[in-house]
């Protein structure tokens, strides 16, 4: 007997069934990858389309005679500022993301808008501002991290044959700022500048274990607000670039008082 003739019917079938084969080819991962690595990210932050987001940065002024008048920014602060802006970048399309000095925010900024504060108190004069109301369990003195709530000092070291910190310290602190609006406050620092670049990447960064780290957070912590304290492992590479080596959680807390509203600083934004 002979072979059937193809059918437009056979055709048709061959058809879907490749066209089927490479939707879940192509689907699948990027139903993965919204799961796993996306919604994690967007429950984190809590940004909205048209939102607008203010990167915060800390100054310092420098008080050298060649250098007076001039302001600068720590490297590892940079740095956090550099992989930040990206990385909500590219998650969110559809926000406005504006780099501001400290002294350039005002308090009917801070009141409407999401913000996101860079650097420690020392050089961020929000930063400062927001410990003082939040009534976080850590605060930092001397260059060493604090933690009032079990009575630990965390104490940076200097690599030993270079200029900058192989270990130190950083908080990551997520509050709301504007409750009925849904406005967050969040604050990256550190010791030093390092401490600062290991902030940033804790909370923001996808690679390197990241998408894990926040999914780890949001499961925690759910869309509230929370306050982390981490060690930061620092490597420098032959070009003298720095870098977080490794990442350790030390403590964390997901509520705090402030003004009575656990994780609410309303009342702190309007006396700014």
């Amino acid at each position: 007997m002979g072979k059937s003739p193809i059918t437009i019917k056979d055709i048709v079938i061959i058809l879907l069934g490749a066209f089927a084969s490479v939707c879940v080819a192509y689907a699948f991962p990027k139903a993965l990858e919204f799961f796993r690595v996306v919604r994690p990210f967007f429950k984190l932050w809590r940004f909205r389309k048209n939102d607008t987001v203010y990167l915060i940065n800390g100054i310092i002024e420098e008080n050298t005679a060649s250098a007076k008048g001039k302001f600068i920014l720590g490297a590892g602060d940079v740095k956090a500022l550099v992989e930040l802006a990206r990385g909500l970048e590219k998650r969110y399309s559809a926000v406005r993301i504006k780099n501001l000095y400290a002294k350039q925010l005002s308090g009917a900024d801070m009141m409407s808008e999401h913000i996101v504060c860079i650097g420690g108190p020392k050089r961020n004069e929000v930063t400062r501002k927001l410990m003082d109301t939040i009534g976080t369990r850590y605060s930092f003195d001397s260059g060493k991290l604090i933690d009032k709530t079990l009575g630990k000092e965390y104490s940076p070291k200097k690599a030993e044959k270079d200029d900058h910190y192989a270990i130190d310290y950083g908080i990551v602190i997520k509050a709301c700022h504007a409750a009925g609006q849904d406005r967050w406050a969040y604050i990256l620092a550190g010791c030093h500048t390092e401490g600062v670049m290991g902030a940033a990447r804790y909370i923001s960064s996808l690679d390197r274990g990241g998408s894990s780290r926040i999914r780890r957070l949001t499961k925690e912590f759910g869309k509230g607000p929370f306050e982390i304290a981490i060690k930061c492992t620092i490597t420098k590479d032959p070009m003298g670039v720095i870098e977080p080596l490794k990442l350790e959680r030390l403590s964390c807390a997901s509520q705090f008082e402030v003004g009575g509203n656990s994780g609410d600083i309303s009342e702190s934004a309007r006396r700014f």
